[in-house]
């Protein structure tokens, strides 16, 4: 009976020794699932963020090429008759006092219109490269008008593609003054980050330049817009639209210049655009110096004569120029254009007192 009893306490311990092995063997099986797991989610999560990294760096050299690459507008092959480098010897043999046919060949060449050049000079230039008469008019028609269709085609295209959020102007490192407009729906750090790459900006300068050109964005995106204007570009383009800010007026040549630069349009369009511009706002009543200290004059062009405006235009006009200062800076152009606009009155030139 004892040996019995004992017999059967034993297998209990065994049973329980057993029970207690299986689930620590559990657990560890468990552990070693969840640290797999976590395994192979890391390697996952890497792979992913490898492949991000990688598409991202080529669409930064991809923005990058943008600001060095003038985009192709048009390009047709032309066939040019041009003589042959050799005379022929039938003719030569034939009669030898008898002056020699000049033989010709004809080859073909390619003719090219880039965002930023002039149609017409890409035109004359051709033709003279390769010998065609140019005071061959119908031959300058109608390549120019070959030219102009090919640009013509892709409008509509570059027309979605291209629109811009807004343009800033930017001196980069060599001296140069640059223009920052990114496209809808691009990631402007993406676009900076191009932008430095192409103008050997140093990496490390790249996140505060993002953020200045995000802020001066930013706040061009609020100022209310005086004039939008189309534009046919020499370049043949005429889906392009030239828009003036408030705090742009006063100075629309300048305005029009960072414009050509931000749309890669042939520079000396710049003074007709401005022009244009000038002619379609209304005319100007009273325009002065503002001097800055260390920055070059200036000047202020009121075209209105109602208080608020003029008020809303000195503020913009601060902003626009970054003249800080605040409400003081304001109130002292507000005092100025108003005592020219009224020479009559008595002019207090003093700032606000502090009613605190």
């Amino acid at each position: 009976m004892a040996s019995a009893v004992a017999l059967r306490v034993r297998e209990r311990r065994m049973l329980r020794s057993a029970v207690l092995a299986l689930r620590d063997r559990a657990e560890t099986l468990r552990d070693e699932d969840v640290e797999i797991f976590q395994v192979e989610e890391k390697e996952r999560r890497r792979i992913e963020r490898d492949a991000f990294e990688r598409e991202r760096a080529e669409r930064i050299r991809e923005l990058s090429r943008t600001f060095l690459e003038r985009e192709v507008l048009a390009s047709i092959d032309v066939d040019v008759v041009q003589p042959a480098d050799s005379i022929g010897a039938d003719d030569k043999s034939h009669d030898e006092n008898a002056h020699p046919k000049r033989q010709t060949t004809t080859v073909t060449k390619t003719v090219k219109v880039r965002a930023g050049d002039d149609l017409e000079s890409i035109v004359r230039e051709f033709m003279a490269a390769n010998s065609i008469d140019q005071s061959n008019d119908d031959a300058f028609a109608s390549l120019k008008r070959t030219l102009l269709e090919r640009v013509e085609r892709g409008a509509a295209e570059r027309r979605v593609a291209n629109q811009r959020v807004g343009r800033c102007a930017v001196i980069v490192p060599d001296g140069r003054k640059v223009v920052v407009a990114p496209r809808v729906g691009e990631e402007l750090t993406d676009v900076v980050r191009g932008f430095a790459e192409a103008f050997d900006v140093p990496l490390p300068l790249v996140p505060a330049l993002a953020a200045r050109v995000n802020a001066s964005l930013a706040k061009r995106a609020e100022r209310r817009t005086l004039l939008t204007l189309n534009v046919v570009a020499p370049d043949g383009r005429s889906e392009l639209e030239f828009d003036v800010v408030d705090g742009e007026q006063h100075d629309l040549l300048e305005s029009a210049r960072e414009w050509a630069l931000a749309y890669a349009v042939h520079p000396a369009a710049a003074v007709q655009v401005a022009d244009a511009a000038f002619a379609a706002l209304p005319p100007v009543v009273v325009a002065f110096p503002v001097d800055v200290p260390g920055r070059a004059r200036k000047q202020l062009a009121i075209r209105d004569v109602d208080e608020a405006s003029i008020r809303r235009t000195c503020a913009a006009f601060c902003e626009a120029n970054d003249l800080g200062g605040g409400d003081a800076t304001v109130d002292a152009l507000t005092r100025g254009a108003m005592s020219r606009i009224n020479p009559g009155a008595v002019l207090v030139d003093a700032d606000r007192r502090d009613r605190s």
